[in-house]
C-alpha cells in the first residue's frame, strides 16, 4: 500500500475509533448518564464505528499481507540473480510493509483495549505467544460473518476479531 493511501486510511480509521460514535448518535455527553437508551443508542454507534475500523482493517491487511509475500518472492528472485541494488529496494519496501501491518493491528489492538475497559488481566488472556496469523491463509471470511451477525443480533454487542489483532 503506497504511503499517501495508507495515510488517509489511517484518518479514517482513527476517526472511525474515537469520532464515529460520538457524531452518528444524535444526544448530548451530559445525558448519557441519565438516560439507558441514550446509552444503548450511543454504545450502538461506536460499536457501528469499531466494526467499520475493523472491516477496514481487514482489507488493507489483506493488500499488504499479499503485497509482502510478493515482495518476499522478488527479494529471494534478486538473491538468486545476485541483484543487491534490487534487494535492497526491495528489503526497504518490505519493511515499509510490515511497519503498516504493524501499525493496523495495534489500530485492532486499541479498540480490543477499550471494549475490554483496558483491564491488563483480560488482556492478557488474548495473548498466547504465537506469530501472527497470516489472514491470507486463513478463513477470515468465516470470522467477518459471525461478525456481522452477532452486530445485527444485538448492536449492544461487538465481536473483536482477534486474528487481525497482535495479541497472539
Amino acid at each position: 500500500m503506497e504511503c499517501s493511501e495508507f495515510e488517509r486510511e489511517l484518518k479514517s480509521l482513527i476517526y472511525y475509533i474515537r469520532e464515529y460514535g460520538i457524531q452518528h448518535a444524535d444526544i448530548k455527553l451530559n445525558d448519557i448518564e441519565t438516560n439507558s437508551e441514550i446509552q444503548h443508542q450511543f454504545v450502538s454507534s461506536v460499536h457501528k464505528g469499531f466494526s467499520l475500523a475493523q472491516q477496514s482493517v481487514i482489507s488493507c491487511l489483506t493488500k499488504i499481507l499479499l503485497e509482502q509475500k510478493l515482495v518476499k518472492a522478488n527479494i529471494k528472485k534478486s538473491n538468486v540473480e545476485k541483484s543487491k541494488n534490487e534487494k535492497a529496494i526491495l528489503n526497504e519496501r518490505l519493511q515499509q510493509l510490515k511497519y503498516q501491518e504493524h501499525v493496523l493491528r495495534r489500530i485492532v489492538d486499541s479498540i480490543a483495549w477499550q471494549i475490554l475497559q483496558y483491564d491488563l488481566t483480560s488482556i492478557r488472556r488474548l495473548y498466547h505467544g504465537h506469530a501472527l496469523i497470516d489472514i491470507t491463509d486463513s478463513n477470515i471470511d468465516s470470522c467477518i460473518r459471525a461478525s456481522k451477525n452477532i452486530a445485527n443480533e444485538n448492536p449492544l454487542h461487538f465481536a473483536l476479531i482477534n486474528d487481525i489483532s497482535s495479541f497472539k
